[in-house]
């Protein structure tokens, strides 16, 4: 059985329509006397992309709105329900982008909660986690501990050389719910549907690689 999300109230600009809105609309912008522009050919694009034989079996819905003004210039069952899957990072994007600005940086903390003596210190080492998603190979040329090599560099610096307390890891920006909610159980065998969390390692996956014998019929 699979988990059915929330309802969605409202379905804004299928994801695979974008490029044919803005192909119609460059092709549709001619001023009018009140400085508006006409969306004719903008809704011819997207009635015909809906109306295609292939997609005889699908359900659309999508709605256009005039940016400047709020006026719903285009509007197609945009009040059914629907389950948007993947098309959701579109608003998780834009809602980043308009709250956080695009050129927010997550912080990732080091910290230590005891004294330095000489070269070592005599207390506990603190990651603190602020949900970077990048804390992985993925921007290393797939040296997944590059970064941790990084640190130990700026530990040395500041001539910290051994620990004497735990390395611990403080994920408590995010509450304990690691599932989004409605999210299929039959996903969490892909990489892609991950536990969340404040502090993550390599997309919170585990990596195995299996390598044959040198001779056929070895382990």
């Amino acid at each position: 059985m699979t988990a059915t999300p929330p309802p969605v109230s409202r379905l804004v600009a299928a994801a695979a329509l974008l490029p044919i809105i803005v192909a119609g609309c460059a092709g549709s912008r001619q001023a009018a006397s009140d400085g508006e522009m006409t969306w004719s050919a903008a809704e011819l694009a997207i009635e015909q992309a809906m109306s295609r034989p292939d997609q005889a079996h699908a359900f659309w819905t999508a709605t256009v709105v005039d940016l400047n003004t709020g006026r719903t210039i285009y509007d197609r069952g945009a009040d059914r329900n629907m389950i948007p899957a993947s098309n959701t990072k579109l608003y998780t994007t834009a809602a980043a982008l308009e709250v956080l600005g695009p050129d927010f940086r997550f912080e990732t903390r080091v910290v230590a909660d005891g004294e330095v003596t000489n070269d070592t210190l005599r207390g506990n080492l603190i990651v603190v986690g602020s949900g970077d998603p990048s804390i992985s190979g993925r921007f290393r040329d797939g040296d997944e501990l590059a970064i941790f090599r990084e640190w130990g560099e700026s530990l040395k610096a500041l001539g910290i050389r051994h620990i004497e307390g735990d390395i611990i890891g403080d994920d408590n920006l995010f509450d304990d719910q690691a599932l989004g909610y409605g999210w299929s159980w039959d996903d969490e065998v892909y990489w892609y549907s991950a536990e969340m969390s404040a502090l993550t390692f390599n997309d919170n996956c585990i990596d195995v690689t299996v390598v044959g014998g040198a001779v056929s019929g070895e382990p």
